[in-house]
């Protein structure tokens, strides 16, 4: 595995990851029908983000091998916790931050050797 696929795969689970926050946002938005949902601005660009991310991660498998594809997918949670903190002012706790570091271990293990 290269560099430049280990940070196609980085940028498409931030991808996938932004594609969650924009969920969360219209899901705290929305009130109503799945019609309404379905039409909300948040869930239209979130649908986007999370379909190109799809569309990246298959790319992917076609170079990388799925035993170290898939567990490079753990890379979404620690985007997902970044950006919460950031965008939405969650809390940092000493759990989630153990949680992040053995995420990050987990990928240095299933990696290690690979890139």
């Amino acid at each position: 595995m290269t560099i430049l696929f280990l940070l196609a795969t980085i940028f498409t689970m931030l991808l996938g990851a932004l594609g969650a926050l924009f969920f969360k946002k219209a899901g705290a938005s929305h009130s109503g029908s799945f019609v309404r949902l379905a039409f909300n601005g948040h869930f239209v660009f979130g649908a986007f983000l999370y379909g190109l991310s799809l569309i990246g991660y298959v790319l992917l498998l076609k170079r990388l091998p799925l035993t170290i594809m898939y567990p490079l997918t753990s890379i979404t949670y620690i985007w997902v916790a970044i950006l919460s903190i950031v965008l939405l002012k969650e809390r940092m706790t000493g759990k989630k931050a153990l949680g992040i570091g053995l995420v990050i271990f987990g990928i240095v293990v299933v990696t290690w050797g690979a890139v």
